[in-house]
């Protein structure tokens, strides 16, 4: 049977998926454009779109458009602050149609790498377009926002927060960080550790281990490279996920799941908490092409294997480094040291546990500070908006950060902030933003996040103050177990 030849079929499927999704953006070009209005608008996002036409600044593209007609005469001012890429924008007098449009500005940075374009005077009814890109064509996900003038009778609708959330524990990640600046300081060397699993984190302890001599061939690291996917004959479960391979880095640590970062040249605690789950025995600037072999071996009788650094340099020393990880299909992780020597003033040494994506505990002392157990982080909970209060217009209240055993949570509203601190009712450290004169009541059901629908009453001007609380004892946050969140004004408008 005759084949489609490769190049071809795989252009066809490429030209498909490029038309499908040209046709998912329907302000891919000026006559689909989207309004806007007074204040933020969006998110949007220009992933798939095309680009209209070379923008005349940041050899910008991939565009989307959007229209903005004004409802009074004065400035305008229309940027991207705030989004999550490096935009382009340009402005235009739309009053001919899009066919006859008239630049009026183009922009690349003005607040940071996001855009910003003001026109001096508009006339009550101009059109302007709005044309957002990328620099170089970039894709994200951006928030138009529009400061115009506004006509008599028009409140533009407001949406913000104030205040801070209460409990922001940092108790996933454990770790100690050796500083080498003032000579070496490493001095866990003949000693081990052990991770036990508690269902929500780790036990971290001293242990007692019998060191294992590995039989496999060498893996051939060579200097600031990963492993290739090392496949435990089990499922590892860990804190916020499971795994069936490791990944071991020639510098020293262990990832949970499939990275090439090497990690190189030293422990860098904001990559540690940045990053994704792994356990680090010795992360460090080791080198095993220098010298030394990293080995990976199985039992699968007793449930484990093994990840052996057997006398791997430092590097651009000759200090040799002995350590050992032993995974077990219990969830069991130990941590076993041989005699290891870390010299460079240049070169930090991290040793610990994170599950990734985390806030900083700080370093402790392991030869001192063990048993600890980790659990997982409390993060300040956070109210914001998806939309604006205009009146007769539904808006969610969006509560995040909401830890997964919350029995129930509230959005009090009210007509004033009292500004009260909750401390003498067990909740240290969170304050009362709203009178609470009603409620909005709402089930987590195990999310970390949860809405509630606000519809703005027909009262223009009047600011309804309003504030997210969480009730989840076992998360062990506050004596009485509720945890409060920043406060959110609510300005009623019709704009």
């Amino acid at each position: 049977m005759r084949k489609t030849p490769f190049s071809l079929l795989s252009f066809a499927i490429a030209a498909s998926l490029a038309s499908t999704a040209v046709a998912q953006i329907p302000n891919d070009d000026c006559t689909g454009a989207v309004p806007v209005v007074q204040g933020p608008n969006g998110p949007y996002s220009n992933f798939g779109s095309t680009t209209s036409f070379a923008l005349p600044c940041a050899a910008g593209g991939s565009d989307v458009w959007y229209i903005y007609v004004a409802p009074a005469a004065g400035p305008l001012t229309i940027d991207l602050c705030g989004s999550g890429f490096d935009t382009a924008l340009e402005l235009f007098d739309g009053n001919a149609g899009c066919g006859a449009l008239v630049s009026l500005g183009c922009n690349d940075d003005s607040c940071g790498l996001q855009s910003s374009v003001s026109v001096a005077n508009v006339n009550q009814g101009d059109v302007v377009y709005a044309r957002v890109g990328g620099f170089a064509s970039q894709t994200g996900t951006f928030t138009v926002n529009v400061n115009g003038p506004i006509a008599p009778g028009q409140v533009v609708a407001t949406a913000t927060p104030y205040g801070n959330g209460c409990v922001n524990l940092a108790r996933a990640t454990i770790y100690e960080y050796f500083d080498m600046t003032n000579g070496p300081t490493f001095d866990l060397s003949n000693t081990a550790i052990m991770f036990v699993p508690t269902g929500t984190g780790y036990l971290v302890m001293p242990t007692a281990s019998t060191w294992y001599t590995p039989t496999s061939a060498n893996l051939g690291l060579g200097d600031d490279q990963v492993s290739a996917a090392l496949p435990l004959g089990f499922t590892l479960n860990y804190p916020g996920g499971s795994t069936t391979d490791v990944y071991a880095s020639s510098n020293g640590f262990v990832w949970a799941q499939a990275d090439t970062n090497s990690g190189c040249c030293s422990g860098y605690v904001p990559d540690l908490l940045a990053q994704g789950a792994r356990w680090c025995a010795l992360w460090n600037d080791l080198n095993p092409s220098a010298g030394g072999t990293v080995h990976f071996d199985t039992d699968p009788i007793n449930g484990v294997a093994y990840v052996t650094f057997v006398t791997v340099p430092e590097y651009g020393t000759a200090n040799p480094n002995t350590f050992q990880y032993a995974f077990f299909n219990t969830g069991v992780v130990e941590i076993r040291w041989q005699s290891c020597t870390i010299t460079q003033p240049w070169h930090h040494v991290i040793v610990g546990w994170t599950p990734g994506n985390t806030l900083d505990p700080g370093s402790i002392d392991f030869s001192s500070a063990l048993p600890r157990t980790t659990y997982p982080d409390a993060r300040r909970l956070v109210l914001s908006n998806t939309g604006r209060p205009l009146v007769g217009v539904p808006m969610t209240l969006d509560t995040s950060n909401i830890t997964p055993a919350a029995f129930f949570g509230a959005v009090g509203l009210g007509l004033t902030n009292p500004n009260l601190p909750l401390d003498p009712l067990g909740m240290p450290g969170c304050t009362q933003y709203t009178d609470l004169l009603a409620t909005l009541l709402f089930l987590p059901l195990g999310s970390p996040t949860a809405s509630v629908v606000f519809v703005a009453p027909p009262a223009l001007n009047l600011h309804i103050f309003t504030q997210s609380f969480v009730f989840d004892p076992a998360a062990g946050t506050t004596l009485n177990g509720a945890v409060a969140s920043n406060g959110l004004d609510l300005g009623i408008g019709n704009l």
